[in-house]
C-alpha cells in the first residue's frame, strides 16, 4: 500500500484505501502499482512502476471524478454503480469484500492550460469499509481536505 493510501485509511478509519488518478486526455482513471514477480501487468515505463488503467465511465470513483462531488455508498452489494475492478481491486476475496465506500474527487490545477487557476479533478481518493460504523459528513470533510493536499503534491511532482 502506498503512503497516500495508508494516510487516507488512517484519516477516516477505513479498512483499506485506494487512490486513482485521472487522465483527462484519455478519459481514464489509472493507478500506478509496483510490478511483482510473476504478475502480467503491462508497464508503461522503464521503472518498476506500472500503470493499470480503467475507463472513467465505470465505478463510484469515476462518478466522484466526473461529478466533482463526494459519493458515499453504504450498501455496495445493492449499488449498481459499484465496479469492483475500479473501486476496490484488492477486494476479490470473500473475506475482503467491500461493503461500504466513500469516494471524493482529488481536485488540482492544470498549469499547462491557459486557465492557470482553473480547478479540475486529478483523480479520486477512495476509502473502503469504515471501521466501527458508517461513513459520515465528517469523513467527507476530512478526506476532501486530504485529497486537496494530495493533489497539490501530485501537481508539484508531475
Amino acid at each position: 500500500m502506498t503512503t497516500m493510501e495508508s494516510q487516507c485509511r488512517e484519516i477516516v478509519r477505513a479498512e483499506r484505501a485506494n487512490v486513482l488518478f485521472f487522465d483527462q486526455k484519455r478519459n481514464e482513471l489509472y493507478k500506478r502499482v509496483r510490478e511483482r514477480r510473476g504478475e502480467a501487468i503491462k508497464c508503461t515505463n522503464i521503472s518498476f512502476h506500472c500503470t493499470v488503467a480503467f475507463p472513467s465511465t465505470k465505478g463510484i470513483a469515476a462518478i466522484a471524478v466526473t461529478t466533482v462531488s463526494p459519493v458515499i455508498s453504504l450498501n455496495l452489494e445493492e449499488d449498481v454503480r459499484f465496479f469492483p475492478a475500479v473501486d476496490d481491486p484488492a477486494g476479490g476475496l470473500q473475506a475482503n469484500r467491500a461493503k461500504k465506500l466513500l469516494a471524493v474527487p482529488m481536485m488540482g490545477r492544470d498549469d499547462k492550460e491557459w486557465k492557470k487557476d482553473f480547478r479540475f479533478p486529478r483523480g479520486s481518493v477512495i476509502a473502503i469499509n469504515k471501521l466501527g460504523g458508517d461513513f459520515t459528513s465528517e469523513d467527507i470533510e476530512n478526506l476532501t481536505m486530504y485529497s486537496y493536499v494530495a493533489a497539490k503534491v501530485f501537481d508539484a511532482v508531475t
